[in-house]
């Protein structure tokens, strides 16, 4: 049989079925891409099977593909084949079953469990390869699920929830590594909607253009959304559900950043774009997977599905660039989607929530996993002003900039265009002429902020605050609201370097008289 890869740019053959994911693939090819992430190779299984099975296995197979998620069919796919090496066996037989069961121990019973509604569905089917016995001991047997939650309710500082001052510090190391060119916009933006949101990055990887809108809260005022897709909805296709989210005005402005780049470099490529097919564009794309799109009547062929949008294992990796020194291990912090998400569901048990407050933050479908924020959960500090109080290592680490004592001492002193504050207040100069995304409140944890040491910083601590319940009262999640504190603290540490540069400079000064 032929090996040949299906159409991962979506142009139509008849002769193809369709994922959910709406990726062609052709059913008798041992090769069938049902996304941008999964791509099987029929043949590792089909290899293994009695002869009078291999035909089941793709049309089951192909059930599956055309219904459940790709993650899901390549469980299956993985599952089945490692059924059938470490049994050494051709078929699903009772007695192959029950003793595959019965060695893989009860800590690894859900490797059986992954494979269990495959099976059965087999045999509703009525394919030849599944018998009643073994179909029946499937249905009636009980088998222990993975162990969920460890990561999280022992507080692991490698794989589990970041405490807050890590928190803090992948928040502001991030735009510092893209000032640096260690990260590009893309990531950047990526690592501040994991953070702010929470969700996996399967979801932000799938974002397009379009997915941006305004709404009004409810004093009436405009606040900027982003609608994110849902995922793990059995049965439904990638895009058919979305949740929004409110976007700070520095994170929307990155954001708009990252897809005016976006659209200037399709635009580059393909020449001007009408607004319904630039809003199909991914916010994150593949460039490589763009390289192969010869035209604009092939391009909206491949926007029907995820085929050019940004791989997850690429944002797993960019995600690593961004250096940080954990305070709890002393080594350089292991930073991941997963582990924003677990500090989303932490810092809402922290805050009181229930499971069900959490399972509906955390997008979860049943309650299963959101128990494993609310059980046995360490008492956490309250918030992060409560938790560096009057830690001046922690303060120190926050303020990344320098101070001057006077406005004139400043790089780019000289130029009134770079000074930075709100249109009320200014409170110190920019010493960079880059790119910049941010407002003033994100000037504190910039390492360009140069503070003048008698600006008004406590009244900017004050419009901070004021901020922070502005965004609370527009019904922003805690994660959300947590964006500012960064802010905070780094302002807190400058506040704290002044009044010891002003007592220096005060006993210099009598010190000359």
């Amino acid at each position: 049989m032929g090996n040949r890869d299906s159409n991962a740019l979506g142009m139509t053959d008849p002769q193809v079925a369709v994922s959910l994911a709406n990726h062609e693939f052709d059913p008798e090819w041992d090769t069938w891409t049902l996304s941008k992430e999964v791509t099987l190779d029929l043949d590792e299984v089909v290899s293994l099977l009695a002869a009078p099975l291999r035909e089941s296995y793709r049309k089951v197979m192909k059930y599956h593909a055309e219904n459940y998620s790709a993650k899901y069919c390549q469980g299956i796919h993985l599952g089945v084949q490692k059924f059938l090496n470490d049994m050494g066996a051709e078929e699903f037989s009772g007695t192959a079953l029950r003793n595959y069961r019965k060695g893989l121990g009860r800590d690894n019973e859900y490797r059986l469990g992954t494979i269990r509604g495959f099976l059965l569905r087999w045999h509703d089917q009525g394919y030849p390869g599944m018998s009643d016995q073994a179909s029946e001991w499937l249905e009636a047997v009980r088998l222990k699920g993975n162990e969920k939650g460890r990561a999280v309710s022992s507080m692991d500082p490698c794989d589990g929830p970041f405490d807050d001052q890590e928190l803090a510090a992948i928040l502001t190391a991030a735009p510092q590594e893209y000032e640096r060119g260690r990260i590009d916009l893309a990531t950047l933006a990526c690592t501040l909607l994991l953070s702010y949101t929470g969700r996996r990055p399967i979801q932000l990887s799938l974002l397009r253009i379009g997915d941006f809108s305004q709404t009004m809260t409810r004093d009436g005022r405009r606040i900027d959304v982003v609608h994110i897709p849902r995922v793990k909805q059995r049965g439904r296709a990638p895009r058919a559900e979305f949740k929004y989210f409110w976007l700070a005005s520095d994170v929307y402005r990155l954001l708009k950043t990252q897809r005016d780049a976006v659209i200037e470099q399709a635009e580059a490529r393909f020449g001007r774009l009408p607004g319904s097919l630039t809003e199909e564009l991914p916010l994150f794309p593949n460039w490589n997977k763009f390289g192969e799109v010869r035209s604009v009547d092939e391009l909206q062929h491949a926007l029907r599905n995820d085929a050019l949008h940004v791989p997850t294992n690429d944002i797993r990796k960019d995600l690593k660039r961004i250096r940080v020194v954990s305070t709890r291990t002393g080594r350089r912090l292991h930073i991941t989607p997963q582990r924003f998400r677990y500090t989303l569901g932490t810092r809402a048990a922290r805050e009181g929530y229930g499971a069900m407050v959490i399972a509906e933050l955390l997008d979860h479908s049943d309650l299963q996993n959101a128990w494993v924020y609310t059980r046995d959960h360490p008492n956490f500090r309250q918030n992060i002003d409560e938790a560096v109080g009057h830690q001046l290592a922690s303060l120190a680490r926050a303020f990344a900039g320098t101070i001057v004592d006077r406005e004139s001492d400043a790089r780019h002193g000289d130029d009134r265009s770079m000074r930075v504050g709100t249109s009320e207040r200014k409170v110190g100069t920019c010493g960079s002429r880059g790119f910049c995304g941010a407002e003033a409140l994100a000037c504190y944890t910039c390492m360009h902020f140069q503070a003048w040491v008698d600006a008004p910083h406590r009244e900017m601590l004050e419009w901070m605050l004021e901020r922070r319940q502005q965004m609370e009262a527009a019904g922003a999640s805690e994660m959300v609201m947590s964006a500012i504190e960064p802010s905070i603290l780094g302002l807190r540490a400058v506040m704290h370097a002044c009044k010891s540069r002003k007592a220096e400079l005060a006993r210099e000064g009598d010190a000359e008289r």
